[in-house]
């Protein structure tokens, strides 16, 4: 596995940019939109959702809420170019989080549909929110509208809002390769590469919940009265939660949980 090196918006844009073809923005919705389903079930923060359009290297669709969380509206966003919407990330971060785009990308080209429903890229970025200040987020491309030509036409890009953890040491970009059980972590092209073995602990339908509603700032107190059940209950499945992760707070557990995509794995 080779390092991720920075990335110019030039060298993105030449080697991504895809042929003139027919507008098929709806077809691209259609096909995304059982992901975005699936994103609305399980994410235990707030997002939003963009889909873009390779043909023109801009943004075709957007969430609704992308106002609440971006300095533009949806109709804004859709004006803005490839360089435009590459200055929402970090001045740091920017020739980064491009290279980890072409390395999930060129990942994805080479497998078959197996193969690319079995690995699930994570990247980290500091991302400007509605009042321009920058904010760690997590970004998750599910899926891709590939071409008989192997060419990508559009893509769904989620973004995670992570400002309400508390998180240190972040990395550029996690790959989790199901089929393998494991994790690998990149980093810049000057650190290191780590591997670490994933072993998916077996999340309840009522653990996720209780995740969901620690992601949205509850305390167990609260949890407790909405989801109709006692102080120890909540608490008994908090330990549980944290001894499956070995994790020791609540804000690393949080972390260890979206880190691993673990509300978007179905138990077994």
């Amino acid at each position: 596995m080779r390092k991720v090196s920075p990335m110019e918006l030039k060298e993105f844009v030449e080697r991504y940019k895809a042929p003139d073809i027919d507008s098929r923005i709806a077809d691209y919705y259609n096909f995304f939109l059982p992901t975005i389903k699936q994103a609305e079930n399980f994410a235990i923060g707030p997002f939003f959702w963009y889909i873009s359009d390779y043909q023109k290297m801009t943004i075709a669709l957007a969430s609704e809420n992308v106002k609440d969380l971006t300095p533009y509206n949806r109709e804004e966003l859709y004006t803005l170019n490839a360089e435009k919407l590459s200055d929402q990330h970090h001045p740091e971060d920017r020739l980064y989080i491009l290279a980890a785009f072409s390395f999930l990308h060129e990942a994805y080209l080479n497998l078959d549909e197996a193969g690319r429903k079995s690995i699930k890229f994570n990247i980290y970025d500091r991302f400007l929110n509605n009042k321009g200040e920058y904010r760690w987020v997590m970004i998750q491309v599910p899926g891709l509208y590939i071409n008989s030509q192997n060419q990508i036409e559009s893509a769904l890009v989620i973004f995670y809002d992570l400002s309400h953890l508390k998180i240190s040491g972040t990395p550029l970009m996690s790959m989790i390769n199901y089929a393998q059980q494991e994790v690998q972590y990149f980093k810049h092209i000057d650190k290191q590469i780590k591997k670490a073995d994933l072993k998916t602990p077996y999340i309840t339908k009522r653990e996720k919940e209780i995740l969901y509603l620690m992601s949205q700032g509850y305390n167990t107190p609260e949890i407790a009265q909405k989801l109709f059940i006692s102080y120890h209950t909540v608490e008994n499945h908090k330990r549980n939660l944290r001894k499956k992760t070995h994790t020791k707070t609540s804000s690393a557990l949080l972390t260890y949980v979206i880190t691993h995509n673990l509300l978007l794995i179905e138990p077994q």
